[in-house]
């Protein structure tokens, strides 16, 4: 924000004016953005810069939340479409709704997890070209057979394949990558706004042709138990089912904005987690509950539970 009496907050609150009818509508949860609007007005009418620089600033942060709100709009419908480009012998899903900025330093552990497979590509020229990019979703699948992972990053804008150098070759009309460190790693722009990397090239075209053409099954059906235990409404949540149906354990994980992980697990012994970085219950016979703060312990617990769900930063 500019400091009390910077001309450019006398303009700033103009473009807001004009955005106020829209936020009314999409942020209920905030303050009136039209009120702020009037309080802005008012104070500078009077020359209350004062009044003007709260008011403006609590203005802006009315903003910034609706285009929080606004950059996850499509989350629910994107986290099932996703389900279904990936194989049906997929066994774990995570799915992280909050943007973040490529190369922004930030205390949330989930990005730089995430992320650390695109940060390894080409030695980290990839990163580096994408350095400033806004990703607004993120998602990775995994399953044990074959080894198999596939990544996903949404970005707000759409991406220039020319960032990429020059592709190895093109698949359905799209353009493919490998990564130099001659790792079988691929990864491809399915769409301008859309990259995929998987630890495969023909897993990468299996998830394309289901990306362009659709899919008439999905991973991890709906019917699966573990599916009631997860909350689809955290910032950052998974899903896995892994092991025979004889000997299958269901595992969730959530992280809230205050990043408090929790894991929940059907299964009928406690996860071998650290003891010291999670307490754990057993709200009812088969289900054991593992909670932790990111906040206070570091990126460790989280590593553990992507781990857990077959999506360790190993892969």
């Amino acid at each position: 924000m500019p400091k009390p009496g910077d001309t450019r907050a006398m303009g700033r609150w103009l473009v807001l004016f004009l955005c106020a009818g829209f936020l009314e509508a999409q942020s209920p949860r905030t303050e009136s953005p039209q009120l702020l609007v009037n309080d802005v007005e008012t104070s500078i009418l009077s020359r209350d810069l004062v009044g003007a620089y709260d008011a403006s600033a609590r203005l802006d942060d009315t903003v910034q939340a609706t285009f929080r709100v606004f950059q996850m709009r499509d989350a629910g419908v994107v986290a099932n479409q996703l389900l279904t480009w990936l194989p049906r012998a997929a066994e774990a899903f995570v799915f992280d709704q909050r943007a973040f900025v490529i190369g922004e330093k930030t205390a949330r552990a989930e990005g730089a997890l995430l992320t650390g497979r695109l940060a390894r590509l080409n030695g980290g020229a990839v990163v580096s070209a994408l350095r400033g990019s806004t990703v607004r979703l993120a998602a990775a699948g995994s399953w044990a057979a074959p080894s198999s992972v596939a990544y996903f990053y949404f970005f707000d804008a759409n991406l220039n394949a020319r960032l990429f150098g020059n592709p190895e070759l093109l698949i359905l009309g799209r353009p493919f990558w490998r990564d130099d460190s001659g790792a079988e790693v691929w990864f491809t722009l399915a769409r301008p706004d859309l990259l995929i990397v998987a630890n495969s090239r023909d897993l990468a075209a299996a998830i394309l042709g289901r990306v362009l053409n659709g899919s008439s099954t999905r991973a991890l059906p709906a019917a699966l138990p573990e599916w009631s235990e997860v909350d689809r409404q955290a910032p950052l949540w998974g899903v896995a089912h892994v092991g025979s149906s004889a000997d299958s354990r269901g595992i969730t994980l959530s992280l809230d904005a205050a990043q408090k992980l929790e894991i929940r697990c059907l299964c009928s012994s406690r996860p071998a987690a650290p003891e010291a970085d999670f307490q754990s219950a057993q709200p009812r016979r088969g289900l054991w509950v593992l909670r932790s703060d990111i906040g206070s312990r570091g990126e460790a617990p989280l590593s553990f539970a992507l781990g857990l769900l077959g999506l360790g930063d190993a892969r």
